[in-house]
C-alpha cells in the first residue's frame, strides 16, 4: 500500500500545441498481436527500475488489469494507440471518453526508446484523437514537478489541482 502525489492537468482544443517533430506513425490497438505489444511495452515501462524518467515502477497486476482492459475497449469508451518508429512499436497511450471528456491514461514508452520524444508525440496524438472524435476537453494526471509534468505543459495541459494516490500492493 502506498501514497503518492498527483497533478491532474487538462487542455482544450485550442490549447493544444503540437511537439516539434512527428517521427512516430499512430496506429489504433484493434487486435491481439496489437495488444501483446502494448503490453510488452507497458510492463516494460513500468515493473522495471526506470526512476528518473517518469515512471514509477508498478507490480505485475498492472500489466495484466492493462491487458484485460484492452480487450474490452468498446465495452470501456476507450481507445488504445500504438507509436510506431519505422514499424517498430515504441510507446501506447490510452484514451477513456466520457460525455464531452476525454482522460488520457497508460502512456508508456519502452526504456530503450525513451528520450526522444515519443512520450510528446504519443499524448499529443491521444489528445488529438480525442478531440478529432467530439472530447471538449482532454485530462490526465502525472507526478507533481517532474520531467513528465513538463512534458505535458508543454502541450498545453494546464495544471487543475492536485491531490494524492492510493495504490493497493
Amino acid at each position: 500500500t502506498s501514497f503518492s502525489n498527483e497533478v491532474w492537468m487538462a487542455t482544450t482544443e485550442r490549447e493544444l500545441v503540437p511537439p516539434r517533430a512527428q517521427p512516430l506513425k499512430f496506429k489504433v490497438i484493434t487486435d491481439d498481436s496489437d495488444i501483446d505489444q502494448a503490453v510488452k511495452i507497458f510492463a516494460d515501462a513500468y515493473t522495471s527500475d526506470a526512476s528518473g524518467v517518469g515512471y514509477t515502477s508498478l507490480p505485475p497486476e498492472y500489466s495484466q488489469a492493462f491487458r484485460r482492459g484492452l480487450a474490452r475497449s468498446q465495452q470501456f469508451g476507450s481507445m488504445h494507440l500504438l507509436g510506431l518508429d519505422a514499424m517498430r512499436p515504441v510507446s501506447v497511450a490510452s484514451v477513456f471518453f466520457s460525455n464531452k471528456a476525454a482522460g488520457i491514461y497508460n502512456v508508456a514508452v519502452l526504456r530503450s526508446a525513451q528520450r526522444r520524444g515519443y512520450g510528446s508525440h504519443i499524448s499529443f496524438e491521444a489528445a488529438a484523437t480525442a478531440f478529432r472524435l467530439g472530447a471538449q476537453s482532454c485530462f490526465l494526471q502525472t507526478e507533481p514537478n517532474g520531467v513528465v509534468e513538463e512534458l505535458y505543459r508543454k502541450l498545453g495541459f494546464k495544471p487543475q489541482f492536485k491531490g494524492s494516490l492510493f495504490t493497493l500492493t
